[in-house]
């Protein structure tokens, strides 16, 4: 029996649970190893004739008080409690508990018990827990499959992606999302990776549950049990649908500002020849008589020069380099004037429905581009109705704030002016949207399109610091949507009147560095009754200017190889600080003429020129305010 007594001792003192006895009041009167170890106490002896509940957490306290004191009422058992309990070093731990009723003569006089540490179970169970929640509340679609690709668990986001629900998803096989974009090496590739225990990260085409398609980032990763074998696949999910578009409009974007500097530095070049080409017309045209043939003849090279120069302006606007009249001007009147137009120049089997605002709406433009828009759209929208439909130009206010700015990424919050040019048409199919307004780019046949129309659209509404939305579907028509910011300025559109041809006698410098214009100038400007000096360059021209005084004006290339105007001019400030300058230029970007206006430029003149042109400029120069120094900015006509 004493043997017995001994072995149960040991084994009592050896079990890595904790056994207790506490007394009615919940003293502890008998207590083993391990409940002192869980306590945190160096031996059994030290938690004897203390009180269990002393150690529970105060928070916990009153609730296992009340179980035992039910207890001790009814004599049922208890059952198991869980609580936390502080060590004297003041750390905390999990318990269970679990007393039996010790009863006497028919009452409860205690309990004895078990005492279990599941704090490390706990903590796991937290950790998992909040691995779970992580894993639900994930931006990422995730999904977990067995070996053989059979779906086991799906997250809420997985179910935003694809449209297919956890209970749809479960038991299948990630192949529902299969779209056919890939052919049937891409997925042995994958599946030749993952089972061999490898990561595989790509791109992927697949399809939701409505039939849409979408592109996604893909992880793919195998997970291995304690031997080494797979066992599962974690698949992680980004949409990348949007991201991939953005991208994309910004290559395009690029591609398109590329094209663009390629095709203004032409057109610069290209308009220094239009201009001797229709200024020595114009010179030969004097020297004839105008009843013969030859004048009739040559009269029509000024004429066929200004429509090349026209080509050229459109892949200026493109090049988004040509130079503007920019004023306020109310769009609605533009809006029906060139409905009217249209209505006198399209065929009969469209119908122009013009949609204005009826009230004023104000932008800081160059009217005739803007009025360019329109037509280029409309022309575009007649070849789309080969035979005849609907063509609306609608005008409407649009406010934008931060919410509804969407997707498209030129919004921006502001008041806009949306003018659109819809039709009835055939649709732009969905293989060239993204090429829409890439000069030179066309479906027209030979001969019935430069390709140049919707890309000057595109260099004008970016120059007027708009953008272009656009709205398609084969067989439906389409709609192009300008949106213009708005000011808050009063509509005041001058109209122009013809003048006479002036003339003058004073003395004139010309600067240019190409010979052919330096020689047209030279005699445009000498026929006109003026006396003309020359220089080839800036370095020339400042010798010329401090050699010769008495010049009234000097008429300078803005752009020359050695000292363009920017530099010339203060040079020659540096002699006579009232000295005018006009500055003839082929296109002038905003930064270059804001520079020349900041030293005092009297006003422009736009090439290729006419003899009117330049005796128009020259004069309203010579006889408009004097500048001294650096004037105010935009003071100076902008001719």
């Amino acid at each position: 029996m004493r043997e017995g007594n001994e072995k149960c001792c040991v084994l009592v003192n050896e079990i890595d649970d904790g056994l207790f006895v506490v007394d009615a009041q919940g003293v502890i009167t008998f207590a083993n190893r391990a409940l002192a170890r869980i306590h945190g106490a160096e031996n059994p002896q030290h938690l004897v004739g203390r009180r269990l509940f002393e150690f529970i957490v105060p928070a916990d306290l009153s609730r296992v008080r009340e179980r035992f004191r039910c207890d001790l009422a009814t004599g049922d058992p208890v059952g198991i409690i869980e609580t936390q309990i502080v060590r004297p070093n003041g750390e905390t731990a999990f318990i269970e508990l679990k007393p039996v009723p010790i009863r006497e003569d028919g009452g409860v006089v205690g309990f004895r018990g078990v005492l279990r540490d599941v704090t490390g179970r706990k903590r796991a169970e937290g950790r998992i827990r909040l691995q779970a929640a992580a894993l639900e509340a994930a931006a990422n679609g995730i999904i977990i499959t067995d070996r053989n690709g059979a779906i086991r668990w799906v997250n809420p986001a997985f179910t935003r992606l694809t449209g297919y629900t956890s209970n749809e998803a479960i038991g299948r096989n990630p192949h529902i999302l299969k779209s056919g974009e890939h052919d049937r090496a891409f997925y042995h590739n994958l599946w030749a990776t993952i089972l061999s225990g490898q990561v595989w990260q790509g791109e992927i085409v697949n399809r939701r549950k409505d039939g849409s398609l979408y592109t996604e980032e893909q992880t793919i990763t195998p997970v291995l049990d304690e031997c080494g074998d797979i066992t599962h696949f974690i698949s992680i999910k980004q949409d990348s649908t949007e991201r991939n578009r953005l991208e994309e409009r910004l290559r395009q974007a690029q591609k398109l500002e590329a094209i663009g500097l390629l095709a203004g530095g032409i057109a610069h070049d290209f308009n220094n020849h239009l201009n001797g080409i229709i200024g020595f017309a114009e010179l030969a045209l004097g020297e004839i008589p105008s009843d013969g043939k030859a004048h009739r003849h040559l009269s029509r090279v000024p004429e066929i020069g200004r429509r090349a120069a026209e080509l050229v302006g459109q892949m200026l606007s493109f090049a988004r380099k040509a130079p503007l009249q920019r004023k306020p001007l109310d769009l609605d009147p533009l809006l029906q004037e060139t409905a009217s137009i249209l209505k006198r120049t399209l065929p009969e089997t469209i119908t122009i429905k013009p949609e204005p605002n009826y009230e004023p709406m104000t932008i800081d433009a160059d009217g005739a581009q803007v009025q360019q828009i329109l037509l280029n759209l409309a022309t575009n929208a007649r070849d789309a109705m080969p035979y005849g439909g609907t063509l609306t130009l609608r005008l409407t206010a649009v406010t934008l704030i931060e919410a509804s700015l969407g997707s498209h990424p030129e919004r921006r919050a502001g008041a806009f002016a949306c003018l659109t040019v819809a039709d009835t048409g055939i649709g732009i199919p969905a293989a060239i949207r993204d090429r829409l307004f890439e000069p030179f780019f066309t479906t027209k046949e030979p001969g019935r399109g430069t390709g140049l129309g919707l890309a000057s659209v595109y260099g004008i509404v970016h120059q007027h610091d708009g953008w272009i939305e656009v709205e398609t579907a084969e067989g439906q028509g389409s709609a192009f949507h300008i949106f213009l910011p708005l000011i808050a300025l009063p509509v005041n559109v001058a109209i122009p009147t013809e003048k006479a041809l002036p003339r003058g006698a004073e003395t004139l410098l010309l600067v240019e560095d190409n010979p052919m214009i330096l020689e047209l100038g030279e005699l445009v400007l000498s026929d006109l009754g003026y006396t003309v000096l020359t220089a080839v360059d800036g370095v020339e021209a400042v010798e010329v200017f401090r050699a010769r005084p008495g010049i009234a004006l000097v008429l300078t290339d803005a752009i020359m190889p050695q000292m363009g105007a920017m530099d010339l001019i203060p040079a020659l400030r540096a002699f006579n600080p009232a000295i005018k300058v006009l500055v003839a230029t082929g296109y002038a970007p905003d930064e270059i003429q804001h520079s020349l206006e900041d030293v005092g430029v009297t006003g422009y003149v736009r090439k290729p020129f006419a003899q009117a042109d330049l005796a128009t400029a020259v004069r309203a120069a010579i006889d408009g305010p004097t500048h001294g120094g650096r004037p105010p900015k935009g003071s100076g006509p902008p001719i």
